[in-house]
C-alpha cells in the first residue's frame, strides 16, 4: 500500500472515489471521503447515500479517506459510527480499510484514530482489515473467525495495541503487518513487546509477518532466528526500519535459520553497499531496494530512523 498516494486497488478491485449520484458497481472498491470540492456534503451523508444505493449490499471492498475539514480535532469516530450503524446494509463486505489519508490531507502521525473494537462484531465476514494512524488507536478484545489480513500503518504505535494483537483470537490470520514507528511520534514499544507475535501457537496459519517501520529493527533478527513461528512463514518483512549493518550481521550469523523463507524483505533500511553484497549469501531471497542514509551529527555519529515518522 502506497503511503504517498491514495490506494489504486484494494481487495483485488480497482478503487474508485464515491461521488454523489454514482451508480454502484460491485466489481469496484469505493473510497468514501470528504473533500473541499464537496465540503457541504458530510462524511455521514456520503455513507447514507452509499448504503442507500441498490447494489451497496453486493459491495465486497470499501476504503475510507479524509472525513472532515477538522481532522486535526475530530477522531475516527466520525468514520466508525456511521459505518457500524450501516453494517447490516453491507452483508457482503470482506475487505475494509480505515484511513486512506495521505500527507497532503493529514500526516500519518497526526491522524486521530479511535476505538475500532466495534468492527469485530459489526463485520463478521471481514477477510482484510487495514487502518492508518496510531494516535488514540485501540482495538479492544480482538476476536474474529474469518480475518486473514490485519494491517496497521502508523508513524508511532502504542505498545498497548501490540499487546491487544498478542492477545487476539484470529484463527484464520495469514498476514500480520504492523508499522511500529518512532518514539518521536508516539511509539513506546520495545523488542520485548513484539516477541509474542513470533510464537507459533498465536496464529497457526500465519504466512507473512511484517514488523515494518521499526526503530529497533537491529534487534529483530536475533529474535526471529530462534522464533518458533519462523518455520511456518513464507515472508518475513523488516522493511522501512532503522536496521544497520549490525542487524544484517545477525541475519548472516544465523543464516540457516531463515532458509525456509520465500522472501526476506529488508528494503528501505540503512544498510551499506558492502553489507548488501554479503546478504546475497543468505539462503533465502532477500529484497533490499531503496536503502536510506542516516543523519550524521557534528560528532560524526549516525542517527538512524524509520522511514515513516510524521
Amino acid at each position: 500500500m502506497s503511503r504517498y498516494d491514495h490506494m489504486s486497488t484494494f481487495g483485488g478491485k480497482p478503487v474508485v472515489l464515491f461521488e454523489s449520484g454514482m451508480e454502484i458497481d460491485p466489481e469496484k472498491c469505493y473510497r468514501i471521503a470528504w473533500s473541499w470540492d464537496r465540503e457541504d456534503f458530510s462524511f455521514q451523508e456520503m455513507v447514507a447515500e452509499f448504503v442507500g444505493a441498490d447494489a451497496a449490499a453486493e459491495v465486497t471492498a470499501l476504503v475510507t479517506g479524509a472525513y472532515s475539514e477538522e481532522m486535526y480535532e475530530e477522531n475516527m469516530n466520525t468514520v466508525l459510527e456511521p459505518l457500524v450503524a450501516a453494517a447490516g446494509q453491507f452483508p457482503g463486505l470482506t475487505h475494509l480499510f480505515i484511513g486512506d489519508i495521505i500527507s497532503e490531507e493529514n500526516e500519518i502521525s497526526w491522524i486521530q484514530q479511535s476505538d475500532l473494537s466495534p468492527l469485530w462484531t459489526a463485520f463478521p465476514r471481514l477477510r482484510t482489515l487495514g487502518m492508518r494512524g496510531g494516535n488514540g488507536l485501540t482495538l479492544g478484545a480482538i476476536v474474529h473467525d474469518q480475518l486473514r489480513t490485519l494491517i496497521i500503518e502508523t508513524g508511532g504505535l502504542s505498545r498497548s495495541v501490540i499487546a491487544e494483537i498478542a492477545a487476539a483470537r484470529l484463527p484464520e490470520l495469514q498476514h500480520l503487518e504492523i508499522w511500529t514507528g518512532s518514539n518521536g511520534y508516539g511509539a513506546d514499544s520495545t523488542v520485548d513487546d513484539v516477541k509474542p507475535l513470533f510464537e507459533r501457537s498465536l496464529f497457526p496459519k500465519l504466512k507473512t509477518l511484517a514488523i515494518r517501520n521499526c526503530e529497533y529493527a537491529d534487534q529483530l533478527p536475533a529474535l526471529a532466528a530462534t522464533a518458533s513461528i519462523l518455520g511456518q512463514l513464507d515472508v518475513l518483512d523488516f522493511s522501512m526500519g532503522a536496521m544497520s549493518d549490525a542487524g544484517a550481521d545477525l541475519l548472516l550469523a544465523n543464516r540457516q535459520a531463515f532458509a525456509s523463507l520465500k522472501k526476506l524483505d529488508l528494503s528501505e533500511n540503512m544498510l551499506t553497499a558492502k553489507k548488501l553484497a554479503e546478504l546475497k549469501s543468505m539462503p533465502c531471497p532477500v529484497v533490499d531496494a531503496q536503502q536510506r542514509e542516516g543523519w550524521v551529527s557534528r560528532d560524526g555519529s549516525v542517527r538512524r530512523y524509520p522511514a515513516v515518522g510524521e
